[in-house]
């Protein structure tokens, strides 16, 4: 089998319901490979644009055949007026979009 994409969506919003600005960074934490394609783990940088909306193409992280099957995608948020935040999230193969939400954990670092 070969590396899916999905695109991965969500809206970002201050507390007074403004849309938010700032850049998030996507970097896998290993290599992938899947037959004979590697996936090197660059850094994918997106800027949010006015709207706070969230759209970037990221390679799934489970496809089967994916080795190692332990990598993840790194995400560095750089929200203005917020405290940096880091998390890892894996993208699901299959086709089409993913919710950012879903993908997140649900308890924050040190919580």
């Amino acid at each position: 089998m070969a590396f899916t994409k999905r695109t991965i969506t969500h809206t970002f919003e201050n507390a007074d319901g403004t849309p938010s600005s700032g850049r998030i960074t996507f970097t896998l934490t290993k290599r992938m490979t899947n037959g004979n394609k590697t996936i090197t783990p660059s850094a994918i940088a997106v800027s949010l644009p006015t709207s706070g909306q969230l759209s970037v193409e990221l390679f799934a992280n489970n496809d089967s055949g994916t080795l190692p099957e332990d990598a993840q995608w790194k995400m560095e948020l750089h929200i203005l007026g917020a405290d940096p935040e880091e998390f890892f999230i894996t993208v699901p193969s299959g086709a089409g979009t993913v919710e950012l939400a879903t993908l997140l954990p649900t308890q924050p670092f040190g919580g």
